[in-house]
């Protein structure tokens, strides 16, 4: 299989070192791993089944270096209980990471959006909880714990006094680098060791119902794509105890956003063309002033439109 079937498939997940890509083929349980060997002429494929009984894969996510795998599908179970998982690359193979994570009650959905910190050490998982609030765990890798229970499965343990945030529609979610900041809910809560509990950083930066919030490896920039306002992707940057919006970039049919770890490269996906062979990628390069700026160069041809118009401040 090679990577021009890509865009027959569901999602995609590149590591920050651009080494890995993980590919979740439609409708199946069965994820797609590249790896380069000579700057992606040629590369490595192998193929994980994330659990044999599960009815199809939901979500994935890579660590940084492209050797740990997060996996979901929020419709597992007779009752869509939900489950997700952590694989991790070592020695020629994927191994599984302590144990899975499991949905308790019909329709809770676990693994309805998931989101792995860049050095794989931290997970977390969002449940649908079909009729009422959602929540979102967070849980960190515990190779020690030997056991499951309420505060985690085996090899994992939540982080938190209570251990998740709720609310009816909190969006998909995002970790920085190490899995101590989450950007969740319109909001960016940052975890305090000494304290077990996560806290509010800054200010919320909005009351839409259903943000997509990406944060910069540092946890320091966030990108955030609106329900309620689709034609643009709003950047804000956390400075002196509060996030200021940077700047925005406008795209009417934007569908996907991708934030680079450094904060400074945004990718904005043109998915009106799916089901066809046709797509469009924006790349947008950011400078102090004045703001996100197009790359010509680098933005993906299949539709592009060829506009050089500059957005920021």
């Amino acid at each position: 299989r090679g990577l021009g079937d890509v865009y027959k498939r569901q999602r995609i997940s590149l590591s920050s070192d651009g080494k890995t890509i993980a590919v979740m083929s439609f409708a199946s349980k069965i994820v797609y791993i590249y790896k380069t060997i000579n700057n992606w002429q040629t590369y490595n494929t192998s193929e994980i089944i994330t659990r044999p009984d599960h009815n199809f894969t939901s979500k994935i996510s890579l660590s940084d270096d492209g050797n740990i795998l997060a996996f979901s599908s929020y419709a597992y179970g007779t009752n869509n209980i939900g489950n997700a998982g952590v694989m991790q690359f070592s020695q020629g193979s994927w191994h599984q990471l302590g144990d899975y994570f499991l949905g308790t009650v019909a329709n809770e959905n676990l693994g309805y959006a998931i989101s792995l910190s860049g050095n794989g050490q931290v997970i977390a998982i969002k449940s649908h909880n079909l009729g009422t609030n959602e929540t979102v765990t967070v849980y960190k890798r515990t190779p020690e714990k030997a056991y499951s229970g309420s505060n985690g499965p085996m090899g994992w343990t939540k982080m938190g006094v209570n251990g998740r945030f709720s609310g009816e529609y909190l969006g998909e979610i995002s970790l920085s680098k190490y899995g101590n900041i989450i950007a969740v809910g319109g909001r960016v809560y940052h975890y305090e060791n000494n304290t077990n509990d996560w806290k509010i950083l800054g200010n919320e930066i909005t009351d839409d119902g259903m943000p997509v919030m990406l944060l910069s490896s540092d946890g320091l920039t966030v990108a955030i794509h609106k329900s309620s306002d689709l034609d643009y992707v709003y950047i804000y940057q956390y400075s002196n105890g509060i996030w200021t919006q940077s700047s925005r970039v406008s795209n009417s049919n934007s569908h996907t956003v991708s934030l680079s770890g450094d904060g400074l490269t945004l990718v904005v996906a043109d998915t009106t063309a799916y089901g066809s062979s046709t797509g469009t990628a924006y790349i947008y390069k950011y400078s102090a002033k004045p703001g996100f700026i197009l790359d010509l160069d680098n933005s993906c041809m299949l539709g592009f439109n060829g506009s050089n118009t500059i957005f920021g401040q």
